[in-house]
């Protein structure tokens, strides 16, 4: 299953990325699932995923010739402080659901 989450500067360090992450692994956990695999695209997230104990697979910057498409162009623009993507894992069973 994919899901997709967003924030906006004026949610950024209360707390919610942190909340759903650790709701997201509670519903994973209770579907019988042992870890979660992230996908990690904001300097933002990546932080939050770090603090959490996620251990990163692999990263890639998007600059990278992978991010560019058939004609030459970059499928990002304007990615500001955002350098890379992080692929992360959590194994579920060792996660500190009291954080």
């Amino acid at each position: 299953r994919v899901l997709f989450h967003s924030g906006t500067t004026k949610a950024r360090g209360r707390g919610l990325g942190k909340e759903l992450i650790k709701r997201t692994n509670h519903i994973a956990l209770d579907k019988g699932c042992s870890h979660v695999y992230i996908c990690a695209t904001s300097l933002y997230s990546q932080r939050i995923f770090q603090k959490l104990s996620f251990q990163v697979l692999h990263e890639m910057p998007y600059d990278h010739k992978d991010f560019i498409d058939k004609d030459g162009k970059p499928f990002f623009q304007d990615m500001r402080e955002h350098k890379m993507c992080q692929v992360v894992i959590c194994d579920l069973n060792s996660f500190d659901f009291t954080l």
